[in-house]
């Protein structure tokens, strides 16, 4: 009479076992223990608890095909299981990513621009308008202060406003119009922390961020047109502070503003 193989009666005991208990994971330490048993008839051949593991495998995942929930019978390590269980847990657990606050997403090219306060007095709206409608068409977030008319007002109102956003984090830069530039450029220096630097041209405003590390510019509008005080907001916007001798001295420049402010 024909004795059937160990590794058949492997695979067949296996399937026995998967059937009894459809509802349980099979793990390999299972099968291994169901090989072991097993090993009575031709376990001296090389290479029998390799095929009778493969065998045993391939029926019992035929009887019960693996679905995300059950993994019929795999070789991974149980601790690996385990960590991508939670992984997923975890996933699902949290909330998915919200768009910032506003009217549309802001890009990643957006993020990295500086955000820039505005202000202006009667004299320099018409400018200040210019460069907010050119900045915010370059993807820059923009604070406008005022003011936004031709009545006469008073520069430092608007110079101060500009230099506390800036001095309070609000604000990364600002930019301040007026007929010279140079009462705003006075005004903003008043408040501490702040090198506002009057700039006539692309030249001076790229200096005085890379050598004085400018965080206001200022900028007279006689003699300007929209066009020219556009290209020297480009300039100083993206220019960069140097660092190195220029940071020694702007050291010094803070350390008179600390000096101020004890003094009162």
């Amino acid at each position: 009479m024909f004795a059937p193989s160990p590794v058949a009666l492997t695979a067949r005991h296996s399937a026995k076992w998967v059937n009894r208990r459809p509802r349980s994971p099979i793990s390999h330490k299972s099968v291994n223990h169901i090989v072991t048993k097993n090993r009575g008839v031709g376990s001296h051949k090389p290479g029998f608890c390799a095929a009778a593991l493969r065998h045993a495998r391939d029926i019992c995942n035929a009887s019960h095909p693996p679905i995300e929930s059950r993994l019929a019978l795999t070789m991974a390590d149980p601790i690996d299981k385990e960590r991508a269980a939670k992984d997923k847990e975890r996933a699902d657990k949290e909330p998915p990513d919200k768009a910032p606050a506003g009217n549309t997403p802001m890009s990643t090219a957006a993020a990295e621009k500086p955000r820039v306060a505005l202000g202006a007095d009667h004299a320099g709206f018409a400018v200040k308008d210019a460069i907010k409608k050119h900045l915010q068409s370059q993807g820059y977030e923009v604070d406008d202060v005022g003011t936004w008319s031709a009545t006469p007002v008073d520069y430092p109102d608007f110079a101060v406003q500009v230099a506390n956003r800036v001095a309070e984090g609000h604000n990364d830069l600002g930019i301040l119009t007026c007929a010279t530039g140079i009462g705003m450029s006075i005004a903003a220096n008043k408040v501490g922390g702040i090198r506002a630097a009057l700039a006539h041209d692309p030249d001076t405003a790229r200096l005085a961020r890379q050598h004085n590390d400018a965080n206001v510019l200022t900028l007279g509008t006689h003699g300007t047109t929209g066009e020219q005080a556009v290209a020297i907001v480009d300039s100083f916007l993206s220019a960069k502070f140097e660092g190195g001798r220029h940071q020694r001295r702007i050291a010094k420049m803070t350390e008179l503003d600390q000096e101020r402010k004890y003094n009162g």
